[in-house]
């Protein structure tokens, strides 16, 4: 829908500005996140939080996330 859409664009914008900081970076362990939220989510959205769950952890895999029309698109937004 077009509400969730404006919601995720919103979130990756506010994440964007985030991950500017070299401090926002730290090993995530969420692969069993990620394995338990596999079924319920489309492939091309379980693709994207893995590769952000990854650049979260290293900030050398943050271009990986350029691959994602949505990660491409989202604008970044101030943090509340």
């Amino acid at each position: 829908s077009e509400v969730r859409d404006q919601k995720l664009v919103l979130i990756l914008g506010r994440l964007k500005a985030a991950l500017q900081n070299d401090g926002a970076f730290m090993e995530w362990t969420m692969q069993p996140v990620l394995d338990h939220l596999q079924p319920k989510l489309s492939h091309a959205n379980h693709s994207l939080l893995t590769a952000l769950v990854a650049a979260l952890s290293d900030h050398g895999k943050m271009s990986e996330l350029d691959q994602f029309l949505e990660w491409r698109n989202a604008t970044s937004q101030p943090l509340d």
